[in-house]
């Protein structure tokens, strides 16, 4: 009969195997397709949507034309925004050219930052894009990438697309402002560029929810 040091001994052994195991497991993902047409939910938080965001009508109103290589989750449908299959998850969602459209680029001093799940440009943000739009204006020379990101919740495949909805809702807006769309390239992220990695606190995933310039000379 086994001693009872020796069933002690495989009983913390067990458990240890058991914590290192959770431990390392990666995170389950928060399942955010659904809340695109219906945010009410208790993964929803519903932060500042007062109903004064700025959504576009449309990238066709505007003269744009939504960027290709979206698709659903199961890659056999399309995305709202765009069309066409998924690529690699590996690599963003890029706008054609817009690794090589600026030269001797630098960050603009401000970010856009967003809803949770949302991609509306919030009247609280509308200032940096005005500021933004008149520096561009008064520089014909200037062109720019707007980087969209996401914070990690959601599936990366959901994620991706959000981000590019984030970029293109904000390319829409300068333009409404006067920039020209063939000054702007979008690069979408998704979740792989945080600012705060492994983020916990709200405040540390609005942090990531975010849009960025890269300003340089065409």
């Amino acid at each position: 009969m086994m001693s009872k040091i020796a069933l002690s001994r495989i009983s913390i052994l067990f458990l240890v195997t058991v914590m290192v195991t959770v431990g390392c497991a990666k995170k389950p993902k928060l399942r955010l397709e659904n809340l695109q047409t219906s945010p009410a939910g208790s993964a929803y938080d519903g932060a500042g949507l007062s109903g004064d965001g700025y959504v576009p009508e449309s990238f066709a109103t505007a003269g744009l034309t939504p960027l290709d290589g979206l698709g659903d989750k199961d890659g056999g449908g399309k995305d709202a925004v765009g069309g066409g299959a998924w690529g690699s998850l590996d690599s963003p969602v890029v706008d054609a050219n817009a690794g090589s459209f600026v030269k001797d680029g630098s960050y603009w001093n401000d970010k856009v930052y967003f809803d949770y799940n949302r991609s509306e440009v919030r009247s609280s943000e509308r200032p940096k894009l005005e500021a933004l739009a008149g520096h561009l204006q008064n520089n014909p020379g200037l062109a720019v990438v707007i980087e969209g990101h996401c914070d990690e919740r959601g599936s990366d495949e959901y994620n991706r697309a959000l981000s590019e909805r984030r970029s293109l809702a904000v390319r829409d807006y300068l333009v409404t402002l006067g920039v020209t769309a063939e000054r702007m390239r979008t690069v979408s992220y998704g979740e792989d560029r945080p600012v705060v990695a492994d983020a916990v606190t709200e405040a540390d995933h609005q942090l990531n929810r975010r849009a960025e310039f890269l300003i340089g000379n065409r």
